[in-house]
C-alpha cells in the first residue's frame, strides 16, 4: 500500500512516504504539494530510504 505522511512541526514540513520505489515517491510528493494553492514549500533536504533505491537495484541486476 502506498502512503504519504505529512507532519508540520515548528514551521517545518516533514514528509515520509511508504510503498513507492525510486523517484516515484518524490514525484508524488511534488504533485501533492503543487495542488496546495497559495502554499510555497521549499525542499531543503531529502533523505532516501531503502525503498528509494530498490527500483534502481532491480534494474542493475537485470543489466538495464
Amino acid at each position: 500500500m502506498k502512503k504519504i505522511e505529512i507532519v508540520i512541526k515548528n514551521g517545518k514540513i516533514y514528509v515520509k512516504t511508504e510503498g513507492f520505489q525510486g523517484e516515484a515517491c518524490i514525484q508524488e510528493v511534488n504533485r501533492l504539494l503543487e495542488g496546495l494553492e497559495g502554499v510555497h514549500v521549499e525542499t531543503q533536504e531529502i533523505t532516501p530510504t531503502q525503498e528509494y533505491y530498490a527500483k534502481g537495484a532491480a534494474k542493475a541486476k537485470a543489466g538495464l
